[in-house]
């Protein structure tokens, strides 16, 4: 079986931010425990494959945050990607949708 290349993911790590969230997460998906995954929000994946990952590219990607308003939202509401994942909807999600 080949193996396939490490990718890279631009996310936001919300572990902090609601522990009850956070627990269900927990209790939801533990194989992302496992794997190292917090409860988070994706805004893109992937990004670059981990062998193109430069300090260069990380600079861009902080410029292009430190650019722009703080985010601002609440999870509003819990949706699905059927057979895949729950997750929970960000409301308003206007400017985190222009950042992916």
């Amino acid at each position: 079986m080949a193996e396939r290349p490490l990718e890279t993911v631009i996310t936001l790590v919300l572990e902090s931010c609601d522990p009850s969230l956070s627990e269900a997460h927990r209790e939801l998906y533990p194989e992302r425990v496992a794997e190292h995954i917090p409860f988070s929000l994706t805004l893109l994946y992937p990004w670059l494959p981990a062998a193109d990952l430069s300090p260069g590219e990380i600079e861009q990607l902080r410029s292009f945050f430190a650019r722009r308003p703080p985010l601002a939202f609440d999870l509003a509401e819990v949706a699905e990607f059927p057979g895949l994942v729950a997750y929970a909807v960000p409301r308003p999600e206007d400017d985190l949708r222009a950042t992916m």
